[in-house]
């Protein structure tokens, strides 16, 4: 048991920032990760698999937002990514 801590210790000492969601429609658990070294995001379900591809800039975060739309509402895609409603609509709409 002590291993496993230190080795989960290990793997979460790499990010300086998680939020985990739950999608309420569908019960999916997702964590936002922000790695501490290069500020690479990454978004994961409780699994381990990516919901996306892992991004660094507001570009990236955009086409990821819109890689999100044909899955999850705007609300849903907001906590996912951690910004407001309001940015994802203004990305979708293209403001």
């Amino acid at each position: 048991m002590k291993e496993i801590k230190k080795r989960a210790f290990e793997f979460l000492s790499q990010f300086k920032s998680c939020n985990m969601v739950t999608i309420t429609r569908t019960g999916e658990q997702i964590s936002h990760l922000v790695q501490r070294n290069d500020e690479e995001h990454h978004i994961i379900r409780a699994d381990g698999s990516y919901v996306i591809s892992p991004y660094r800039n507001k570009e990236e975060r955009n086409e990821r937002i819109k890689e999100l739309s044909d899955r999850y509402t705007q609300d849903e895609i907001a906590q996912i990514m951690n910004v407001s409603q309001s940015t994802v609509s203004n990305v979708l709409n293209g403001r």
